[in-house]
């Protein structure tokens, strides 16, 4: 939190990151809430500070109450986002997906999504083999097939990597 009644936006996955501030309303709550999301925050004032944004919201006007939004995660209708062509997907699409390399084998399910400049990287965790693999999101290269219909994903990966 910053300042009296300010609160700091984390990590914001919109291209420019500015651009989180055109989807509105916004619904707050903590990942493992997200079921219950309901009710809408209003952005009453926001500021951009050095690649970082600042916002203000109706209703939250001490720093006790500003305090309970610590942690939450910010959450848009799926309506506000743009649509998209078929070789392109919203990263909230892909967490969740079963991950099996071309053989067949099970390699673990993508838990998030990392951005490193050259490429995203998917992030699989494998609770049978308590592996974890980071799988560069490569089209037609590392990333065979996304079959969203039956959460699944086709990698050419090698399973030992």
């Amino acid at each position: 939190m910053i300042g009296k009644k300010w609160v700091l936006v984390g990590s914001v996955y919109t291209e420019p990151f500015s651009n989180i501030l055109a989807y509105q309303p916004w619904y707050l709550a903590t990942a493992s809430e997200v079921a219950a999301v309901s009710s809408p925050v209003v952005l009453v004032k926001h500021e951009i500070h050095d690649q970082r944004i600042i916002v203000q919201f109706e209703g939250y006007n001490s720093p006790e109450s500003a305090q309970v939004l610590t942690n939450q995660c910010i959450y848009v209708s799926r309506e506000q986002l743009p649509s998209l062509d078929d070789q392109s997907y919203y990263w909230t699409d892909l967490i969740g997906l079963s991950v099996y390399d071309l053989a067949g084998g099970y390699l673990g399910t993508i838990k998030t999504l990392l951005e490193t400049g050259a490429n995203d990287v998917l992030v699989v965790e494998n609770e049978q083999d308590n592996k974890r693999r980071l799988i560069p999101f490569l089209l037609e290269k590392t990333i065979k097939h996304v079959d969203r219909e039956h959460a699944k994903l086709i990698v050419d990966w090698d399973p030992d990597f």
